[in-house]
């Protein structure tokens, strides 16, 4: 399966410390006719896999969009000249556009992967578990949230997993 993404990342006048859930809410706000950028629908969460992301990556605000999504920062990349996060207000100085075709799905090769951004595996429930047994387990219900967090995506992105 053939994968289109878009990575904008942003430059700053100054360092940006603030958090992913405040550049979404920036972009959520400014362009609340895009329902990508936000996942709500007439006051509902939608539960999809989200083709608009945010992360802080050393620093650089950056928001990847995958399929439809890279077509809504297509259109929103160049309509700001400063992004306003909490208290703070940042003028955008550059922008960095990545376009990619990616292939997504089963290889037959090797791929090492590591993550950019911190991986939240645990919730509530799944945390009081994983206190409580050995490191052996704990990297076994690891690996098995992982492999759930790639199914999700997977079905998310229309990719059928056998």
């Amino acid at each position: 399966m053939l994968l289109k993404t878009l990575t904008l990342k942003l430059e700053s006048d100054k360092k940006i410390t603030e958090k992913p859930h405040q550049l979404r809410g920036f972009f959520a706000t400014k362009f609340n006719e895009y329902i990508l950028l936000h996942q709500h629908q007439a006051g509902e969460f939608i539960y999809n896999y989200p083709l608009i992301q945010y992360k802080m990556i050393g620093g650089t605000p950056t928001i990847l969009g995958i399929n439809e999504g890279t077509e809504v920062l297509k259109e929103i990349y160049d309509k700001y000249d400063s992004i306003k996060l909490g208290n703070h207000e940042y003028k955008i100085y550059q922008r960095e556009v990545i376009i990619k075709e990616q292939e997504f799905g089963i290889s037959d090769k090797f791929h090492k992967y590591q993550f950019q951004t911190p991986w939240f595996a645990l919730n509530q429930k799944n945390f009081k578990e994983y206190s409580n047994i050995n490191q052996k387990d704990r990297r076994e219900k690891l690996r098995k949230i992982l492999i759930g967090n790639i199914i999700t995506m997977s079905k998310g992105l229309g990719y059928v997993v056998n």
